[in-house]
């Protein structure tokens, strides 16, 4: 978990307001007024607006011109947020695991036809091949086989693939970095190979995704195959109306 001194004020002041609505500490469904909120918390209006707007845009709250700030406790009670966090790390943590990551040796191989068409080269082009573990609790919960086009990998992969958020070793080996990725959902069975990964029966129903990451001109440099352990990890999502 990050530290709270890593944290700017206004994601402090979210946080307390988070925990003053988990501990009803408000008698109705609406927030305080700014000014009100500000003089409890002991800071700025600035500061409380922009936690407002943060809670606003994670559905926690919808602020009704003349009214107020409605409070959404069902929100809160939503855990593995794939539309909050796009970290596998801060996905797990949501849910009160503990969470180790263990990145297996990168292996550089030849692309087949069709992974060289996942990144854009032609077959025989060179990839650089790896897998990621998400251990939850001592379990694996989240696995991920990785390839990065080796001729956009700027530094020896050996020693960072342990790299606890995937987003920081994209941004430290890969010229340009990592703008945002596409997924593609894919529920039902998956191969053998991915049921041994995770120790999940043969059989199970499992979701995986493939995704391809893309720099920020971009351009596509690597793609990822996802499955995740159904007893562990059941994704959640808020969808907001209004």
């Amino acid at each position: 978990m990050y530290s709270l001194k890593s944290k700017p004020l206004y994601a402090k002041v979210l946080d307390n307001i988070v925990e003053m609505i988990n501990h009803d500490a408000f008698s109705q469904d609406l927030l305080p007024s700014e000014d009100q909120l500000s003089r409890m918390l002991g800071v700025s209006r600035a500061t409380v607006r922009e936690a407002l707007a943060r809670l606003t845009r994670e559905g926690v709250i919808t602020k009704k011109q003349g009214i107020g700030n409605f409070i959404h406790r069902s929100a809160l009670r939503v855990k593995m947020r794939i539309d909050l966090y796009a970290d596998f790390v801060e996905l797990l943590e949501s849910a009160g695991h503990t969470v180790e990551v263990i990145g297996s040796s990168p292996r550089q191989i030849e692309a087949g036809p069709e992974e060289a068409a996942r990144v854009g080269i032609e077959p025989g082009g060179l990839l650089w091949l790896f897998d990621r573990f998400y251990l939850a609790d001592g379990r694996p919960a989240i696995w991920a086989g990785i390839g990065l086009r080796a001729d956009r990998v700027n530094q020896a992969l050996p020693g960072l693939v342990n790299e606890r958020r995937l987003r920081d070793l994209l941004n430290r080996v890969v010229d340009g970095g990592v703008a945002h990725s596409v997924l593609l959902f894919t529920p039902g069975l998956a191969d053998r190979s991915i049921y041994d990964k995770l120790r999940v029966p043969l059989g199970t129903p499992m979701l995986t995704w493939d995704e391809a990451f893309y720099d920020t001109n971009d351009r596509c440099f690597g793609f990822s195959t996802t499955a995740f352990n159904p007893t562990i990890v059941r994704l959640g999502m808020l969808r907001k109306w209004c």
